[in-house]
């Protein structure tokens, strides 16, 4: 522990120096380094910073160090790592060794289920953390549409933290969670507590891992004692904690500010959490309450309202997940529905010696007659074309006719049960050329007319069957007469083996 508080002393005094030599005192404008972002390729962080270097909003307020000075002070620098955080101890020999007075260090992070993009200014000559801020992203490439509001960060960092109280910000302690959750955590907590203005944030250099791995318990502030020697150790007026904590199924936040000299409680707050991704939202929050910005009733109330629109929003998704899975399995029934009857909706049979045909018009009973033969095919599926030769009655005119038609075919059976018998609905339009001792409509013996019936066959499977039809027929003359005929008749079926689908 003496070797840890000598080593503290040693910074303070270097942070006393400094704090009149930030900016050269000459009306020159601070030196800043921007080091590639880490956490990625080097060729990603890199660009990175090499697109905050280029913002005008930069270049207004501060002369930027050059790319390739900042590279051969990195090359010359063992502790530099491109994965994670940099160490803060290791930033601030990177910015003595360039003789600047900020250095900006940024790196890409996972954190639970989004990705972050974090920066943290650090003021080299007083060892401090100034400023910094933290964005989400999706893709790598997306982080370039982040960089002016990082920028205007960057540009509008306060530097007169010579006199504000110093504080230090300790990981969350997080039981149940990973040490890069409550690092970023604490990073992020660090960031907005800087941003606030109100305190000289110490930045998380080695000194703090060193102090807490002494103490083996850094969340235990409990004790006035601990406090107090912790605080001392780390060269810090007062000194933050976080920690999350359960109650039964409740998740919850917890940061105090504790005073090291007092050995006492600053202010603290807490706030309820469902994952530990809602930090990003919660902290912040949090961060307001701890530096007076916002009340714990005001964040509260945020954090309802928040919650309230999530729930809204995650009810709206869930309903229409529902509505769209009901909408796939509607579909999904329908296409399946089609799929089963489509197999079977065919008519393709040859029928013949229909007896009788019993024909009766507007003047009561014509006469008889009988269907030669006939034929119908389905050449698509739920339709069928078909012709069918005709002989002449009692009361008819001619010895014969022909009968062209074409119509819709639908199967009253499928696999569901009956293997054995093929029933379908079928209706067709029909024009019936010879005459039946009255005017064609369309030309002397052309007629319009219609049918429908009802067909039974057993050649479901395919195979030439036997069957049956019955079937309605009618047609328009041209004197004003319209003749009705049932009759039944005798088919042989094909099946499926006329099918061309």
């Amino acid at each position: 522990m003496k070797r840890v508080i000598g080593y503290m002393a040693g910074l303070c005094v270097l942070f006393c120096v400094g704090c009149a030599s930030t900016g050269g005192g000459s009306g020159e404008l601070p030196r800043l380094a921007i080091l590639p972002f880490t956490g990625s390729t080097a060729e990603n962080g890199e660009t990175i910073a090499m697109l905050l270097s280029n913002r005008s909003e930069i270049q207004n307020v501060f002369t930027v160090v050059p790319r390739t000075s900042i590279t051969n002070a990195i090359s010359k620098e063992a502790q530099f790592q491109r994965s994670g955080l940099i160490g803060f101890d290791t930033l601030s020999k990177i910015g003595n060794d360039l003789k600047v007075d900020f250095v900006v260090a940024g790196y890409t992070q996972q954190f639970a289920d989004r990705n972050l993009v974090l920066i943290n200014v650090i003021n080299v000559h007083t060892l401090q953390q100034v400023a910094g801020d933290y964005r989400e992203y999706t893709r790598v490439e997306d982080i370039s549409a982040l960089i002016p509001e990082m920028a205007k960060k960057i540009a509008g960092i306060k530097r007169d933290d010579a006199n504000k109280a110093r504080l230090a910000v300790f990981p969350f302690d997080m039981p149940q969670g990973t040490v890069q959750d409550a690092e970023i955590l604490a990073q992020i907590l660090a960031i907005d507590i800087a941003n606030s203005g109100k305190y000289a944030v110490f930045p998380r250099t080695q000194t703090i891992a060193q102090v807490l791995e002494e103490h083996k318990q850094p969340s235990d502030l409990s004790d006035p004692d601990s406090i107090r020697e912790l605080g001392t150790a780390v060269g810090t007026n007062y000194v933050l904690a976080g920690l999350a904590r359960n109650l039964e199924s409740t998740k919850l936040f917890f940061v105090e500010i504790l005073d090291v000299e007092k050995r006492s409680l600053v202010t603290g707050s807490q706030v309820e959490y469902q994952s530990i991704s809602n930090g990003l939202m919660l902290i912040p929050e949090l961060a307001k309450v701890l530096t007076g910005q916002k009340t714990v009733e005001q964040m509260e109330q945020k954090r309802k309202q928040a919650a309230a629109k999530a729930e809204a929003e995650a009810k709206r998704v869930a309903a229409k997940v529902e509505a769209e899975r009901k909408q796939a399995e509607e579909k999904a029934e329908l296409e399946a529905y089609w799929a089963e009857n489509k197999k079977y909706a065919f008519r393709n049979y040859i029928d013949f010696l229909s007896n009788p045909y019993v024909v009766w018009g507007d003047d009561g009973l014509v006469g008889g007659g009988d269907k030669l033969l006939g034929i119908h095919w389905s050449f698509l599926p739920f339709t069928s074309i078909g012709l069918e030769g005709l002989l002449g009655g009692i009361n008819s005119n001619l010895a014969g006719g022909l009968d062209i038609n074409a119509g819709l075919v639908w199967p009253l059976t499928t696999n569901s049960g009956y293997d054995d018998v093929n029933v379908s609905l079928f209706g067709d339009g029909v024009l019936q050329i010879g005459g039946r001792g009255f005017s064609g409509l369309i030309a002397e013996y052309v007629t319009p007319g219609f049918d429908a019936g009802i067909s039974f066959d057993w050649g479901k499977a395919g195979g030439v069957m036997p069957g049956f039809d019955i079937i309605y027929k009618g047609a328009w003359y041209a004197d004003g007469h319209y003749l009705y005929s049932l009759g039944i008749s005798l088919l042989l079926s094909f099946g499926s083996d006329w099918k061309v689908w």
